[in-house]
């Protein structure tokens, strides 16, 4: 590897005669199959010889975390261009590569994290979630993140999980709610996290029934209303896009995904290679809230958009999802990767909505159907609602229907 990335034999030298040079080299081809350019690959290799030169730990032992930044600091003191960056980017950057290397090589040693005393419970809650419940991974994650933080706060307090009581969630919700400030809809989705780790418990005789007895935030039905921007907005967002740019190319796609077909994030980082026939023009989509694969007809902008992205833009590699990350390491796209990405533009055209994330793209696509004399049923089909009622929010936009209604004679009709 070293041979391929310097054409001077004293840099091959110097790079081979190092400290665990062929553990080096390991890395960097494995850095190299996940997509690093020769520019890259070049540099890492320079760091990874001095990170070598100054840890250099004995055979068959491990790295520690506070080696890795001792190491970091020394280095960025040496480093003479250091002024013109932050000394704390040049830090980071040691320090990953170094805890990346170490890593790979089965080498660093773990830190303790602090776990709480009912891990065990959360495990097994988060089990009985998945496989009897068969609730959704998103909706999973979300319950074991409300439930943590409430054994955190309650195990601070050194009382035992079986005296845990309903005036202790609302304990909790006074004093750190102080500080963070949550909406109802926010407190709602906490308390039925909570609300499932108690019913869990209390069938397991771990703790009393409490469940029904915790306090809910009153939650209108009708409440919302769809958050999404105007549909010119949506158009100037499209148009802006239209460049040679990679990272402009592959957002394209994702943002016509949302915007045309209502898709979901979720539903977007989901699509595989294999979703899309191009001999029918159709595209498949695993809706996350009906569980159900629903076909669409492919429309050409959307068509084009992908299948440029796919010839021009995406990397080779073995990942089966459509949507990957530019930049080495190749991996499927985050969630917060699309979302910052598509609210992160929208705020550059300075477009204004109260949801400015691919999400507002889905409420602006209902307004856009609702705009053309669809039914309710058949936009809740297209979007993929599980119920109906979550449809109707929509109704409540269509304001020249609704003026027209209340200046309607009712006087023969009673």
């Amino acid at each position: 590897m070293f041979e391929i990335l310097y054409k001077t034999p004293r840099i091959q030298a110097r790079h081979r005669a190092g400290p665990l040079a062929m553990e080096r080299e390991q890395y960097l081809q494995y850095r190299a199959a996940q997509g690093a350019t020769h520019r890259t690959l070049e540099v890492m290799a320079c760091i990874l010889l001095c990170i070598a030169r100054k840890i250099n730990p004995p055979e068959g032992s491990s790295v520690t975390m506070d080696q890795i930044r001792r190491a970091a600091s020394w280095w960025a003191s040496r480093q003479r261009r250091v002024p013109l960056k932050k000394p704390q980017q040049v830090c980071q950057r040691f320090a990953g590569l170094a805890t990346a290397w170490f890593r790979y090589m089965g080498r660093l040693q773990p830190t303790k994290a602090k776990q709480l005393r009912h891990e065990r419970l959360l495990g097994d809650c988060a089990h009985w979630m998945r496989h009897e419940c068969e609730l959704s991974p998103r909706t999973i994650e979300l319950s074991l993140r409300s439930c943590r933080q409430f054994l955190t706060w309650y195990e601070a307090r050194r009382k035992p999980f079986s005296k845990v009581g309903a005036k202790d969630v609302d304990t909790f919700f006074l004093t750190v709610n102080k500080h963070q400030r949550w909406s109802r809809a926010t407190v709602a989705t906490m308390l039925d996290g909570i609300r499932r780790l108690f019913r869990y418990a209390a069938a397991r005789g771990l703790c009393r029934p409490i469940a029904q007895d915790i306090p809910y935030p009153r939650i209108y039905r009708y409440e919302s209303l769809p958050l999404g921007p105007r549909r010119e907005d949506v158009v100037q967002l499209v148009n802006s896009m239209q460049t040679n740019k990679y990272s402009d190319i592959r957002d394209l796609a994702m943002v016509l995904l949302c915007a045309v077909y209502g898709l979901r994030v979720s539903e977007v980082l989901g699509l595989r290679l294999d979703d899309i026939d191009w001999e029918n023009d159709r595209i498949f989509v695993w809706r996350t809230k009906t569980r159900k694969r629903q076909s669409f007809a492919l429309v050409a902008t959307v068509g084009n958009a992908i299948l440029r992205y796919l010839k021009e833009v995406r990397p080779r590699c073995g990942h089966q999802q459509l949507f990957l990350s530019l930049r080495a390491p190749i991996r499927p796209i985050t969630r917060s990767a699309l979302t910052s990405t598509v609210s992160d533009r929208m705020a550059a055209l300075g477009i204004r909505a109260p949801r400015m994330g691919p999400h507002g793209l889905r409420h602006a696509f209902g307004c856009h159907l609702l705009d053309g004399n669809f039914s309710l049923k058949e936009i809740g089909d297209l979007m993929g609602h599980r119920r109906s009622v979550t449809t109707r929010i929509y109704a409540k936009v269509d304001l020249p229907v609704l003026r027209h209604v209340a200046l309607l004679e009712l006087g023969g009709v009673i």
